[in-house]
């Protein structure tokens, strides 16, 4: 029977950042805000944070933070999703 391969710190990096990008991308549509609004939280347009909740750019942890705060998430909230 073949063995299951654990995943790779990269690969457990990338899932974490994945889910928090998604759980962003909810909690801004359940509040109903648009990416204009998020984007002006941490000096970028529209346009860059579509890119950013897309994945294709790169969050940085204090962007995230801001985000975060700025979509009410809790700080056992945040710490949760930055743990790695």
């Amino acid at each position: 029977m073949p063995r299951i391969k654990g995943f790779t710190n990269d690969q457990k990096a990338d899932f974490q950042i994945h889910k928090a990008v998604e759980w962003m991308e909810g909690r801004r549509k359940t509040k109903h805000l648009n990416q204009t609004v998020l984007g002006r939280n941490i000096s970028v347009s529209q346009a860059e944070m579509s890119k950013r909740l897309a994945g294709d750019r790169d969050i940085s942890l204090k962007e995230f933070i801001i985000l975060a705060k700025v979509l009410e998430a809790s700080d056992e909230e945040i710490l949760r999703m930055v743990k790695i």
